[in-house]
């Protein structure tokens, strides 16, 4: 059960900025005498009487003034409500110390000139309050701003933006503010994403699972039940048997392996290795599948590719996987190409095939689990998850390398990976 908080009616003071108000009465006091001594030349003996009734009266406005500061400050459910009692506080105690200082300064001035002398205070302090005002309403403005994103943001509208005004740290704020919104909207669409793949994954695999156990199960039903008498039709139903059972085998390895990536274990040995040894013996693994469709795979290996900082039972996986894709959608009479160059401290691998080359619009989206485009070329046959590429993909980056796919300018699709070269 989610906890919200609600803001708390208990009054902290912040004595720090409770500090400041008593500051400023000691300057202003220190200040004031200053002028008397410089100005009108007047002795300390004689300054100390005219200075000590302003930090009498400053004292006591600002006692006053501090309680209803903090009273707007945690009562007030606005920020313009407590700006603007702020701004009033700040008006009256300037026209109360000045009026009583003016008060102490002309003490046998005519009660005429020390009335004219407040109307011009209140005229000054009036001017003053409405430039204040003034500057606090950008700021409440922004505030505003931020507080209707948020609450668009906490009721699902990951798409709203705040305005961004100015250069302060409000318009920080908002800055920040857009930035995390635009991190929560990719975030959820990651996430959507991830939830389609989830939905997809498993109709996949059910369907992956369900295709073969029901051809298992009829023919071991027909067998059974004597229904296949025949030794040749008998041997051509296990032999399906096996290549269903094959295809289980397969699929269930890809999920186990792919589950092992994602759960961080790809902390297997790096060492100095023959690269050119383990792209030999992966053509050769399939080649005979490849001569069924009269397919043939060539190998263009440079002469100074070796050594490689790999792994060679992972490499020889993400060879496999790369070629078997390959073969799958290469037609009858095409050709395979494994090439391998060096390029200063990076090993470049590149397979590329005759076939129809991919969609552009499932390039983006070969190496991400379980992806299947709608097309010929994306689709995968029996007894595969779909995982083949991402499973490339892990290991080589677990390498410390790169892998990319593109379609080549005279057909065909080329699917390319570096890896260190030295460990």
């Amino acid at each position: 059960m989610s906890v919200i908080s609600v803001p708390s009616r208990k009054a902290k003071f912040d004595w720090p900025t409770l500090a400041l108000p008593l500051l400023g009465v000691t300057a202003s006091l220190v200040i004031s005498a200053a002028l008397f001594n410089f100005w009108l030349d007047m002795s300390p003996a004689t300054v100390w009487p005219m200075v000590r009734p302003f930090g009498q009266v400053a004292l006591i406005t600002n006692a006053v003034g501090i309680g209803l500061y903090y009273l707007s400050w945690f009562y007030s459910r606005s920020v313009r409500i407590t700006l603007f009692i702020t701004a009033l506080l700040v008006g009256a105690l300037t026209l109360i110390n000045g009026y009583f200082a003016g008060q102490v300064m002309f003490i046998n001035l005519d009660p005429i000139v020390l009335k004219d002398t407040a109307i011009m205070l209140i005229f000054a302090t009036v001017i003053s309050l409405a430039f204040n005002l003034m500057g606090h309403s950008r700021m409440v403005r922004n505030l505003h701003r931020l507080h209707q994103s948020a609450v668009q943001i906490g009721a699902g509208n990951l798409h709203v933006r705040t305005e961004v005004d100015g250069r302060d740290e409000i318009a920080q704020l908002g800055s920040q503010f857009n930035q995390m919104a635009h991190n929560l909207e990719q975030a959820e669409e990651e996430r959507a994403q991830l939830e389609k793949m989830r939905r997809d994954l498993i109709a996949w695999v059910s369907h992956d699972l369900r295709t073969p156990l029901t051809s298992i199960r009829a023919i071991v039903e027909a067998l059974n039940d004597g229904l296949v008498t025949d030794e040749a039709d008998t041997k051509r139903y296990y032999n399906t048997i096996l290549q269903d059972i094959t295809g289980l085998n397969n699929l269930i390895n890809e999920l186990f392996e792919m589950a092992q990536l994602e759960a961080g274990k790809t902390d297997f040995p790096l060492s100095p290795s023959s690269i050119s040894d383990v792209i030999h013996l992966s053509a050769d693994s399939l080649r005979p599948v490849a001569m069924q469709n009269n397919i043939t795979i060539r190998e263009e290996v440079a002469a100074d590719i070796d050594p490689v900082c790999a792994n060679v039972e992972k490499l020889g996986r993400v060879l496999n996987n790369i070629i078997s894709n390959a073969l799958k959608y290469t037609p009858e009479g095409g050709t395979i190409t494994v090439a391998a160059t060096r390029i200063k401290q990076m090993a470049t691998i590149s397979i590329s095939d005759t076939g129809a080359g991919f969609d552009p619009a499932d390039i983006p989206y070969l190496f991400d689990q379980f992806y299947r485009g709608d097309n010929a070329r994306g689709r995968t046959k029996s007894g595969s998850a779909g995982l083949g590429l991402a499973i490339a993909r892990s290991i080589v980056h677990a390498h410390g390398g790169t892998i990319e796919a593109s379609n080549n300018v005279d057909g065909g699709a080329t699917i390319t990976f570096t890896i260190p070269a030295v460990c």
